[in-house]
């Protein structure tokens, strides 16, 4: 039996979810609100958390909490760099997707 220790923790298990995948449930909630036209600028603003807790929660499951690359190898701080890059052009990118569908619609 494996003996666990605070890596293995829920916490830790929340931050690899959430780096992973559970971010996109509040981006897409911000395209789809910003396509609808309901808000204007501000909404935009919730970018900025979202990349922030993405990168965030990247950082703390390397650092911290023992993490692993998606093909389970263990993660390095080059990782998370690559990670962090890679968020910033993506969220780049989902802004301006959403800018120019609320323009189409």
């Amino acid at each position: 039996m494996k003996n666990f220790d605070s890596k293995d923790s829920f916490l830790f298990l929340f931050f690899r979810l959430y780096w992973i995948f559970l971010w996109v449930f509040p981006a897409v909630l911000i395209m789809k609100e910003t396509i609808e036209g309901k808000s204007g600028w501000p909404l935009q603003l919730y970018w900025i958390p979202i990349l922030v807790s993405m990168i965030s929660a990247r950082y703390v499951d390397v650092k911290f909490g023992g993490g692993y690359n998606l093909d389970g190898k263990p993660s390095t701080m080059k990782d998370c760099k690559t990670y962090a890059l890679n968020a910033v052009f993506f969220i780049m990118g989902a802004m301006a997707v959403s800018f120019s569908l609320k323009t189409i619609y």
